[in-house]
């Protein structure tokens, strides 16, 4: 859930990718703003960490699956005794009656 929250962050802030409206009607203005992305190499970054918080994802996934697999596990194994015991209850009764 918090990746999802800070990548919905990351992806309202797109707008830092936008030209402002002065950029469009002053040339000299649109020269600086494309040379400080090219400066401060915008989307390179922003890729970087959209790529770190898309690791940071599969490895929830993968904790999430494994704990789920466990789980199931440790399910399985509680009906099993719980088959056994009713076993044996059968046989205690036919046994000792």
């Amino acid at each position: 859930m918090e990746i999802l929250s800070l990548k919905n962050k990351i992806a309202g802030n797109l707008y830092i990718f936008d030209s402002p409206e002065e950029t469009w009607e002053d040339e000299n203005l649109n020269k600086l703003d494309i040379g400080l992305k090219k400066t401060f190499d915008l989307q390179s970054r922003f890729r970087d960490i959209q790529d770190g918080l898309q690791i940071v994802k599969d490895n929830l996934e993968l904790f999430k699956d494994l704990l789920q697999y466990r789980n199931s596990v440790i399910l399985e194994w509680v009906i099993i005794i719980l088959i056994f015991v009713e076993v044996v209850n059968l046989m205690v009764e036919i046994f000792f009656n």
